[in-house]
């Protein structure tokens, strides 16, 4: 009877201890996806002395660009990006020479941007790739011309891995500025330009018209170099940055509250 007893009893203590490791666990993967909900309250700020320099640096476009890209309604985190030094891009899939060598060229031009070399191409390393673009060949067929699953760490607004999905088409023009489409919401673009940026390659327009793979406007360059700049921190709300660059400026050349 005793040994029963003793059996019983440590069997209730290991039910225990196991029920406090996944409970455990499961608070933190629960912290981890919810948590940064708490900066959608507690509103981060701009310090006071980067608000005039920021103004002044960027143009009204990129403003008109850059607000409704990085603050999409979906995601109450405001806006969040890649704090790794040095952020790997890898294919996989079936892709050819040619979206190889293009996706060489598109990290450039997101480096000539920034202004630094932050992305970095490595093909030959995918496991410890932070962006992974898969080319889905033609005959499995999907509404969408790409798509982007991002892992973003809600505490630290820090985005972890992207996974880019690119369906191949015939056009090597168009699938290649779907790529570069689909790279802008990897590295922490959530939504879509406004309507006078047509001619961007985040416009939700540009798969209608044939633009230039290889061009980037300058508005875009801007706005990227200003997701990236450390002086807006993260979790920052579309409100906030509304209110602390749009009604600190002595004028637009855009009507920003027409289309706010």
């Amino acid at each position: 009877m005793s040994k029963l007893f003793n059996i019983s009893k440590l069997k209730d203590k290991w039910g225990t201890l196991f029920f406090i490791i996944f409970f455990s666990l499961y608070l933190v993967s629960f912290i981890n996806d919810y948590g940064g909900i708490y900066f959608y309250f507690k509103k981060v700020l701009i310090e006071k002395d980067d608000i005039n320099n920021i103004i002044n640096e960027y143009s009204d476009e990129c403003f008109y660009y850059f607000l409704p890209a990085t603050f999409s309604e979906k995601r109450p985190l405001g806006l969040v990006r890649y704090e790794k030094e040095e952020v790997l891009i890898s294919l996989l899939g079936g892709y050819s020479s040619e979206d190889f060598e293009y996706v060489k060229t598109a990290v450039n031009m997101l480096n000539s941007a920034i202004g630094y070399d932050k992305f970095l191409f490595c093909d030959l390393n995918i496991i410890k790739s932070d962006i992974i673009l898969i080319y889905i060949p033609k005959y499995i067929k999907n509404k969408s011309f790409g798509k982007t699953s991002k892992n973003i760490n809600s505490l630290s607004g820090e985005i972890k891995s992207s996974m880019v999905f690119v369906y191949d088409c015939d056009n090597q023009s168009f699938k290649n500025r779907v790529v570069m489409h689909e790279l802008l919401h990897a590295i922490g673009f959530s939504g879509h330009p406004g309507s006078l940026c047509e001619n961007s390659f985040l416009s939700d327009k540009n798969y209608n018209i044939e633009l230039d793979a290889y061009k980037m406007v300058e508005y875009e360059a801007e706005a990227i170099r200003l997701l990236y700049d450390k002086r807006l921190p993260n979790h920052l709300s579309r409100e906030t940055f509304l209110r602390q660059i749009y009604n600190n400026r002595s004028s637009y050349s855009i009507d920003f509250e027409k289309f706010y």
